[in-house]
């Protein structure tokens, strides 16, 4: 069974709104490819309450488009 990834960030985000913040940006790696599937490095993920986004270089593209494609 494929990971839910959207589900994953929905998680996050309610917790982060417990928290009482208005975005979050993951920078762990580890942590992007748990909540993304994105398997490359250098790249960021940033939620807020309107987007969830890969913030990432051109060298990525493709792999984003391939791996997490929901999040261009």
């Amino acid at each position: 069974m494929k990971p839910d990834y959207e589900k994953r960030r929905e998680n996050l985000w309610r917790r982060v709104c417990t928290e009482g913040l208005d975005s979050f940006l993951i920078t762990d790696v580890t942590n992007v490819t748990y909540l993304t599937g994105f398997t490359g490095d250098s790249t960021c993920l940033y939620i807020d309450r309107d987007r969830q986004m890969l913030i990432s270089d051109t060298r990525y593209s493709t792999q984003i488009q391939e791996e997490a494609a929901d999040l261009q």
